[in-house]
């Protein structure tokens, strides 16, 4: 769901407000460990300030970083982390989809609400899905099910996905 050099199946509405946040001056990293240092630092200060469980970063086979948490993050832990978020990689190369992939995505988004979220949103022109209240209070258990049953729909390497709370921040 939207994370820098980051590809995670979904971008929990806090990680996408740190991208929407991140200096839009800011240069990318001068190396993945640098990045990932700067990822495992906002874990840490997430986890400190209020959302204990919040999981550590990974790396996959192909050296991208990945932060995927079904883990609520309260506000005083994205004002605490403000200065850390600050510091991860400019989102750049954000491009929007193309019309094939919106297309696809919005044939995703259907086959979500035919497969048990029936409230699951259509994309925005920059192929992220604005969840509902209950979906992002829900969290993957909501729709880890229809995801699975749509991985055709598929066309993008991570799902985009923002919370009623971080309009405006994608």
């Amino acid at each position: 769901m939207t994370l820098y050099r980051a590809a995670p199946l979904l971008l929990i509405p806090f990680l996408a407000a740190c991208a929407a946040n991140a200096d839009p001056g800011a240069v990318s990293s001068p190396s993945p460990s640098v990045d990932l240092a700067v990822f495992r630092e906002l874990a840490r200060c997430v986890r400190a300030n209020g959302a204990p469980n919040f999981p550590d970063p990974t790396v996959d086979a192909q050296g991208e970083i990945k932060m995927e948490s079904s883990v609520k993050v309260p506000a005083s832990a994205e004002t605490a982390c403000k200065s850390i978020m600050n510091r991860l990689p400019a989102q750049g190369g954000q491009k929007p989809p193309t019309a094939a992939e919106l297309d696809q995505l919005r044939k995703l988004a259907q086959c979500f609400r035919e497969h048990g979220v029936t409230d699951w949103p259509d994309p925005d022109s920059m192929g992220v899905f604005h969840v509902n209240k209950r979906i992002d209070d829900l969290g993957k258990r909501a729709w880890l099910p229809a995801r699975d049953a749509c991985k055709q729909y598929f066309v993008v390497k991570s799902l985009r996905v923002a919370g009623p709370d971080d309009k405006g921040k994608e």
